[in-house]
């Protein structure tokens, strides 16, 4: 068995890895984990705070391209969205995903299970050089976007009957945060790769509902799709300020495609959406999750683009 030193020197001599995004939440101490990476022969690239104005889902993006791998950080005792958004960017990408998680910290949220996953504390240098060892050993010959959970092209069959039932609860209840939860869960059970709520700082809102990344949808709406949620349009002026709100998402986050889901409001062919953008998809939530009963979610919105972009507009 090849010792430490011996796997550390075979590494080095034929590592792929030369560079490294680290994303984690601001103020942790990353001190332990920036000199493993460098003593890896690794230049860890770890953005700092962005000013005022500054195009983030652009720069992100551009720093993300430029890493060979990314290691995300979870905090130990609440997620990060901005860390879950920045992977789901870094999926997208293709890239190679390692997760640094507290010992006693919470459950792994959905969206990250499918990473390689380390309990160990972001100051314990000793665990992170082992890490990354075993990592960079391992990489040789390391294919591009393994691990990716297998595209599920079936729908979700008898789960439907339970996410209307708590479609219809939620509505009742007139929780628009539950129909948020019920969605979410049809999207990531119905073949997208990841599913990440877009990340707020207090007041500011700097994205739709969700960021849904997806294999199979990129050629059709690029990656990500947005997706934001909303509860009752009641006429045109609603659905139009909605409209206004995801052509600035659009904007901010140089995506593609965005799809807009009401519980309730009018038809999609009713005339209330004749100033929808043509990038921009509407459907009721409840028409999405039967829809979800027997088509995959990809199959889904590759159909509504496709219509989108050939039929003429009411």
């Amino acid at each position: 068995m090849l010792q430490r030193q011996d796997i550390l020197e075979k590494v080095m001599q034929k590592r792929q890895f030369k560079t490294c995004y680290v994303s984690a939440p601001s103020g942790l101490h990353l001190s332990a984990l920036r000199e493993s990476l460098v003593s890896h022969g690794i230049q860890p690239i770890i953005p700092q705070g962005l000013a005022p104005g500054t195009d983030w889902a652009s720069e992100i993006q551009q720093e993300l391209q430029k890493a060979d791998f990314v290691i995300g950080v979870l905090p130990a005792r609440q997620q990060s969205q901005w860390v879950l958004f920045e992977l789901g960017q870094a999926w997208a990408l293709g890239k190679q995903i390692l997760l640094i998680a507290p010992p006693g910290s919470e459950s792994v949220p959905f969206e990250a299970q499918r990473f390689l996953v380390l309990r160990i504390d972001v100051d314990n240098r000793e665990a992170i050089d082992f890490a990354l060892e075993q990592l960079l050993s391992a990489q040789l010959g390391y294919p591009t976007g393994i691990g990716r959970k297998p595209y599920a092209s079936s729908g979700l069959g008898a789960q439907t009957d339970t996410l209307l039932r708590e479609f219809d609860g939620a509505l009742q209840s007139g929780s628009e945060r539950e129909l948020e939860q019920i969605s979410r869960k049809a999207l990531q059970n119905s073949g997208a790769d990841i599913v990440v709520e877009s990340p707020r700082y207090g007041a500011k809102d700097l994205g739709a509902d969700f960021a849904v990344w997806s294999d199979v949808l990129e050629p059709f709406v690029g990656n990500p799709l947005l997706v934001e949620l909303k509860r009752s349009i009641k006429d045109a002026a609603t659905a139009n300020q909605s409209f206004e709100q995801l052509k600035s998402y659009l904007a901010a986050s140089n995506s593609k495609w965005a799809l807009l889901l009401y519980a309730e409001g009018p038809p999609p062919e009713d005339r209330t959406w004749r100033l929808c953008p043509q990038n921009v998809l509407i459907m009721p939530i409840r028409s999405l999750i039967e829809g979800l009963r027997d088509h995959a979610f990809p199959e889904i919105i590759r159909d509504l683009r496709n219509r989108r972009v050939h039929s003429v507009r009411p």
